[in-house]
């Protein structure tokens, strides 16, 4: 429990207020009798919140750091560890500091592993609610947006019903059943949404039940003339699918580019050829001969202009031979490759005498009879996704219907039996959980605003009994509309708690004397004005300043 806080901006007439201490069940914020406001009531819940995890103190009470400039909280909490003492400064509200005694600073940590060293500590075991789930709407403080009496179970402003119906599942610990089937709608709702908006955007053909008896008639057209032109061909092979058409096609594309290949290399063998014959002519050495016409020639010259010859022509033989073998090695490729086709072909059940006329006419009107078909198909595929998101939908809302109604009926006997042990000629409120996620929660016969924030109250008391929600706060607004007679009841119940329930309250001289006594044992500060506020001071009060100067000056 919040054990114990402190800070050198809380004055009282001027000196530094002492440690203020909590303790167990009720814990009381007092006001002066004249109900004065501006004083640090509602802000120093806020202080509270600010020590649970909270941000709205920095966040939202401007006004505070413009007055009273940055400033550290100091607070502990009391276990059965033992003390656990931490630092907060409104300077940099994400850090956490964890102090000894005297609040000396000895290690810091994030905001969020604060909160959820607050939930070890605290025992809380609960796998769907954070820590600040189970605190932060249940502090019911002006201007944090979730005092609204007549939606109890909103936790911040402009939260949606549904949203609100979902913590209040996660604060029980019974989401898991919610989760699932909310979950389960959602994908089917995000696939039939992305599969519509396939459609919008012509990634797919997505068609109404009016075009698909359309196609349905023109399907029929379409294979009847598919017949037709297979019984025209002669012996029928060509009854294939517009994919098998389309891969013959294809395929005959391939084969006229591979013989037209071969062809090349055919008539690079026969230039091969003709070179080789001319490399075998070669001058016949007769020297001897030469020498007898002319008797001056150099043989030894002639000799070596020969053997020159001899070795350019082992050189040219051989460059031809390595190309006439790659030439032989690129036709047998194409040979092989055209071969491979050929029998492809016939593998598909096709020869290569079907007139090609046929052949185009059977791939067209397989293609369009493909086109129909996807289209029939996404249709049903389309439906299909639909009737299931429905069914998603109905299953979900099925879940919320029976989880909510056991919700309901425990939080809704829970209410009737604090509200018949201290308001026995009242009513008590009723909430219920509807198919939708949305929720109702009035008093029967009474739709008054004192009625309405009894039940607000009562509903959070409620909850603290039967969940492991850690302490709750009351803003003085809750029973500003409520009965005199209803409020001192109400403190009575707060009383019985073991957990911490801070309440706001002033105008103590009007209430009983037994209202009074509880005010009196339970109190943890009295704050009034001229001095005695929170910060010791107003600044919501004009400064008025005389002017003393002299005239003549």
């Amino acid at each position: 429990m919040l054990y114990k806080m402190q800070c050198d901006k809380f004055i009282s007439n001027g000196h530094v207020r002492p440690a203020i201490e909590f303790h167990k069940g009720l814990n009381v914020i007092e006001g002066q009798d004249n109900g004065k406001n501006s004083i640090g009531k509602s802000t120093f819940l806020m202080c509270i919140d600010f020590a649970f995890g909270g941000n709205d103190y920095t966040d939202k009470l401007k006004t505070i750091k413009k007055n009273v400039g940055d400033h550290r909280i100091n607070f502990s909490f009391k276990f059965e560890s033992g003390l656990h003492h931490f630092s907060r400064s409104t300077h940099d509200p994400k850090i956490v500091y964890k102090c000894d005694e005297n609040y000396n600073i000895i290690s810091s940590m994030s905001i969020d592993d604060y909160t959820a060293t607050l939930k070890i500590l605290y025992g809380i075991d609960n796998k769907f609610a954070s820590f600040r789930d189970l605190t932060s709407r249940y502090f019911r403080i002006y201007n944090r947006g979730n005092i609204d009496e007549t939606l109890p179970l909103r936790g911040f402003s402009n939260e949606s019903p549904t949203e609100s119906v979902n913590a209040l599942f996660k604060i029980f610990n019974l989401y898991g059943k919610i989760k699932d089937a909310r979950e389960a709608n959602k994908q089917a709702a995000d696939i039939k949404s992305t599969f519509k908006s396939a459609g919008d955007y012509k990634i797919i053909e997505l068609v109404n039940k009016t075009q698909i008896e359309k196609n349905n008639e023109e399907i029929k057209e379409l294979e009847l003339k598919l017949e037709e032109i297979i019984q025209k061909s002669n012996n029928g092979v060509i009854d294939l699918d517009a994919e098998k058409s389309e891969l013959i096609s294809k395929i005959d594309g391939q084969l006229k580019e591979l013989k037209r290949e071969r062809s090349l290399q055919y008539n690079k063998l026969k230039v091969i050829d003709n070179d080789k014959e001319l490399s075998k002519i070669s001058v016949q050495s007769d020297f001897e001969e030469l020498k007898r016409f002319f008797p001056n020639v150099d043989i030894k010259k002639l000799e070596d202009i020969e053997n020159f010859h001899n070795d350019l022509s082992k050189i040219f033989k051989k460059e031809m031979t390595d190309l006439e073998k790659k030439t032989w090695n690129f036709i047998n490729v194409y040979n092989e490759r055209i071969d491979e086709l050929e029998r492809k072909k016939l593998e598909i059940g096709c020869t290569t005498k079907i007139p090609k006329f046929l052949m185009e006419q059977h791939t067209a009107i397989s293609k369009r009879l493909d086109t129909l078909r996807d289209q029939n198909k996404k249709y049903t595929e389309f439906e299909e996704l639909t009737k299931q998101a429905k069914d998603k939908k109905e299953k979900l809302e099925s879940t919320l219907l029976i989880e909510g109604a056991n919700l309901s009926k425990i939080i809704n006997d829970k209410m009737k039996q604090l509200c018949d042990e201290l308001f026995s000629d009242y009513e008590e409120p009723k909430l219920s959980i509807s198919k939708t996620g949305t929720y109702s929660f009035e008093t029967e016969n009474d739709e008054g605003t004192g009625t309405n924030y009894k039940g607000l109250i009562l509903f959070d008391l409620a909850v603290l009994s039967l969940t492991q929600v850690p302490a709750i706060a009351h803003d003085s607004v809750t029973v500003k509309n409520i009965d005199k007679n209803v409020t001192e009841n109400i403190y009575d119940l707060y009383n019985t708690f073991d957990k911490q329930v801070f309440a706001v309250i002033d105008r103590t001289n009007t209430y009983d004397q037994r209202m009074q006594d509880i005010v009196d044992n339970h109190r943890v500060i009295f704050l009034s004005s001229d001095g005695n506020e929170l910060f010791g001071r107003s600044w919501a009060k004009k400064k008025h300043i005389e002017d003393n100067e002299d005239n003549n000056d």
